[in-house]
């Protein structure tokens, strides 16, 4: 995952992470950490699909092990 605030808020901006449900989420020196992300596509290969031009139009995927597709 992104590892700057500003990365962090395009991935997640562009759908690719979301956020984990809000819980107190204290630090190592216990303090406050930031919010928690986590990969939407975690467990899964995602391939691209290009057009005539060669833009990318959509994406396909497919899951990578025994995982449920609802996970």
């Amino acid at each position: 995952l992104g590892t700057s605030p500003q990365a962090q808020k395009q991935l997640m901006k562009s759908g690719l992470i979301n956020a984990k449900d809000k819980q107190d989420n204290p630090g190592n020196d216990g303090s406050a950490a930031g919010p928690r992300y986590y990969d939407r596509f975690r467990g899964r290969i995602i391939f691209p699909i290009e057009d005539h031009r060669g833009r990318v139009v959509g994406f396909g995927g497919r899951i990578v092990g025994p995982a449920n597709p609802s996970t």
